[in-house]
């Protein structure tokens, strides 16, 4: 009988708590990526004279204000930076995931930095296929909708654009997130290639749709933590010093609540992932291993 995804959140939880320190480590790692990225923009913004700004336009200016004003040799310098940042971020966020994967699986008894070691060299590739695959999904389901748009009277376009348009874009990222959330664990736990760890994860969701619903749980908490940090600015006063330390303290501590929100979530995938596969596997062996299947069954106590 098919678990409910509420036992399948808990198990999200149990994981975190078994790998405490690996919520640390993807904190501190996510902590030193941040930096790497933010700093080219912290350089162009840094020549910025702000002086000629009124006090208010000056506290409350958006990065759209900031980049008009910056001067164009420092923002070729942080869109040069930017251009091996970003592929960096992705190299290092697909090493951390299978790691992730890795110690969690199998009751996390396995080993972060194994995970990456042992797997990360095949998440890498494995994720710019997803990222081409994410330009193409866009595109073909994109079009139409743009074209549908200019279409439209001013009032119809603007309301089609402001709800439709956005609507779509976030759906097809998650079932594509979705997707490569599980060609990773194919990828680890089955030992599959490549190829064959994609076309698992493609199929996935629509072979398992309750996946879906498990992943949007988890999106939805990842969101909200997420988004946290911004409330927090916000909300609290951060003149003084004590206040902009505390301010500092708290959008860590939310930043460490987001890394176990990782863990957590990709605990709950998993186990949800090798419950299915262990129902699967005899079926699977019939086709290509008959005599695993006959054993399989008998471990589990089926006789043919």
């Amino acid at each position: 009988m098919e678990r409910q995804s509420t036992n399948y959140f808990r198990e999200g939880l149990v994981a975190l708590r078994r790998k405490p320190g690996v919520a640390l480590i993807v904190w501190a790692v996510q902590a030193i990526v941040a930096f790497v990225v933010v700093l080219p923009l912290a350089d162009a913004f840094s020549e910025i004279d702000m002086r000629g700004f009124g006090e208010q336009m000056a506290r409350h200016a958006d990065i759209a204000l900031l980049m008009e004003s910056a001067p164009g040799a420092a923002i070729r310098r942080a869109a040069i930076n930017l251009l091996w940042a970003i592929p960096l971020v992705g190299v290092i966020n697909s090493a951390m995931a299978v790691g992730i994967v890795n110690a969690v699986r199998d009751g996390g008894l396995r080993s972060f930095w194994d995970g990456i070691g042992r797997f990360g060299g095949k998440a890498i590739p494995l994720a710019f296929v997803y990222v081409a695959l994410a330009f193409g999904v866009h595109a073909v389901i994109q079009i139409p909708v743009l074209l549908v748009v200019a279409n439209l009277g001013d009032k119809a376009s603007i309301l089609v654009g402001l709800t439709v348009w956005p609507l779509v874009t976030v759906v097809a990222s998650a079932i594509l997130d979705c997707m490569h959330d599980y060609s990773r664990i194919e990828l680890v736990v089955r030992g599959k290639s490549i190829v064959r760890s994609l076309g698992g994860g493609l199929a996935w969701p629509f072979r398992h749709p309750s996946s879906l619903a498990l992943y949007t749980v988890w999106m939805v908490i990842a969101i909200v933590v997420t988004l946290s940090p911004l409330v927090l600015e916000n909300v609290l006063p951060a003149a003084t010093g004590a206040g902009l330390v505390l301010l500092v303290l708290l959008q860590q501590l939310m930043f460490v609540v987001r890394a176990g929100v990782t863990v957590a979530w990709y605990g709950s995938e998993v186990t949800y992932f090798e419950e299915r596969a262990e129902a699967e596997l005899p079926l699977i062996a019939a086709d290509e291993y008959p005599e695993i299947s006959e054993q399989a069954n008998d471990l589990r106590g089926f006789t043919t």
